[in-house]
């Protein structure tokens, strides 16, 4: 588990560029952040005891469907969040993410930073 993942997406949240995601959003990458186990990579991990897959994890723990869950991915691409491994690319070299045998994987991506320009009367 990496903690300072968690603490790093728990602190984004409260920044203008965080402050717009859904509570289910932030629950996706908080989940995909406590999975992780090698800081750098950033890679989501099944552990042993674990009685699913990670899709259907971040399922139970948004509290969704498996659709319900596709839309939330997709949100989070959009916004430049795209928590999703490309497996593959297909033969038009769009991504492929799971196919039969192969399940979807997921990755926590740097979260944007934020400059605020601060007004000059704020300063004052």
């Amino acid at each position: 588990m990496s903690g300072k993942l968690v603490g790093d997406v728990i602190e984004w949240r409260r920044t203008p560029a965080g402050a717009e995601l859904s509570d289910k959003e932030f629950a996706v990458l908080l989940t995909i952040a406590d999975r992780v186990l090698d800081e750098r990579a950033r890679d989501m991990r099944r552990f042993k005891n674990d009685d699913c897959d990670l899709y259907d994890r971040l399922c139970q723990v948004a509290k969704v469907s498996p659709q319900g869950l596709k839309k939330i991915l997709q949100r989070l691409a959009e916004r430049g969040l795209d928590v999703r491994v490309v497996w593959k690319r297909d033969k038009n070299g769009d991504p492929v993410y799971a196919a039969k045998g192969h399940a979807m994987d997921f990755r926590l991506p740097e979260l944007p930073a934020f400059a605020r320009i601060v007004a000059a009367e704020e300063v004052a």
